[in-house]
């Protein structure tokens, strides 16, 4: 179960390909918001409804980050490409949803 917390940062890193506002506008957790009970999940099922991602883990650590690791989709380029975004206190992995 994840505790409830505020999130007070979201950042995007090593994203290349897909703008950080794509990821943004796709998810409806903000900073300023309140993590609770499904948010992460949510954010997750959101990030995956883009069609642009073929896998996707979050984290939420105390001091209020939220980190998801998003691999795109393969689409006639590199596979490899990750975006990170952050913002505080449990691990989800897609494997475990």
């Amino acid at each position: 179960m994840i505790e409830p917390g505020l999130v007070r940062n979201i950042q995007y890193q090593g994203n290349v390909v897909t703008s950080p506002r794509v990821i943004a506008s796709a998810i409806s957790i903000k900073q300023g918001d309140t993590l609770k009970t499904g948010t992460l999940a949510k954010t997750m099922s959101d990030i995956y409804a883009t069609g642009l991602f073929k896998n996707v883990n979050i984290e939420f650590d105390s001091a209020g980050t939220v980190r998801s690791w998003l691999k795109k989709k393969s689409s006639g380029g590199p596979d490899s490409d990750y975006a990170t975004m952050s913002t505080t206190s449990a691990r989800v992995c897609a494997a475990g949803l």
